[in-house]
């Protein structure tokens, strides 16, 4: 296929090369998009605790950026444990439930855009072989 199109570029019209020229950049625009979609999913600048700082209280017992935050050592996070009333851990609890919510939510967000943009790219690279492949038998 790859011969015929280099031995028959004079049979392309200018019209021609204009599409695949758009279909090629539309294809490569859909796959960047949803491959930016999911790596958000997974990797987002702004975390949880950034968008929602005002609703999120310290989750000690049940986050380790929390833990660490609160203790020296092993010494110190034990006399912590020690020290915490059931309200408390049951307060640390709830405050992680809620930020891993808050983040499933953000999460599944994104998913659903890279899916919907995925679909489109599929769409994209089926018209872009189309067009190549009747391109390739003028």
């Amino acid at each position: 296929m790859n011969y015929h199109l280099q031995t028959s570029r004079g049979s392309w019209s200018l019209w021609g090369e204009i599409c695949f020229g758009a279909l090629t950049t539309l294809t490569l625009a859909l796959i960047l998009r949803s491959l930016w979609g999911c790596i958000n999913a997974i990797a987002r600048r702004k975390t949880i605790r950034v968008l929602h700082a005002a609703e999120i209280p310290s989750r000690f017992l049940f986050n380790w950026g929390d833990t660490l935050k609160s203790v020296d050592d092993q010494n110190s996070f034990a006399r912590e444990i020690r020290e915490l009333s059931l309200d408390a851990a049951l307060g640390h609890a709830v405050a992680e439930l809620w930020t891993d919510i808050l983040q499933h939510a953000q999460r599944h967000q994104h998913l659903r855009s890279a899916i919907s943009t995925f679909q489109y790219c599929v769409i994209a690279l089926l018209g872009l072989a189309s067009f190549t492949f009747t391109a390739a038998l003028m």
